[in-house]
């Protein structure tokens, strides 16, 4: 309904676009790429006032949840920081090899 409103009003379409959007380069033929872009601009027009749902406006919560520590799934690694490719391979089961 909306599709075959926006090719039969076309030229209105278009013109509705280039004010509320300020593109200026709009087709002078339908374009099914251009209208599926702006598809709120043509359910706009093309359906009554009425019916158009108004959406919401929701707004996030200014609260911050609450940060729980995090447990270490490797205890006594805590200041332990690879010095080469190998020892970052072992770390990873790899054994050591690298094999690409």
């Amino acid at each position: 309904m909306v599709l075959e409103w926006a090719v039969r009003h076309w030229i209105e379409f278009v013109k509705q676009v280039e004010q509320s959007s300020g593109y200026q380069k709009t087709p002078t033929i339908p374009d099914v790429g251009f209208l599926l872009h702006r598809t709120g601009i043509a359910v706009q027009m093309a359906l009554p006032q009425e019916k158009v749902p108004v959406a919401k406006k929701h707004e996030a919560s200014q609260a911050l949840p609450e940060i729980k520590p995090v447990q270490l799934i490797s205890p006594g690694m805590d200041d332990y920081k690879p010095q080469s490719l190998a020892e970052i391979l072992a770390l990873l089961g790899d054994g050591g090899s690298s094999e690409d």
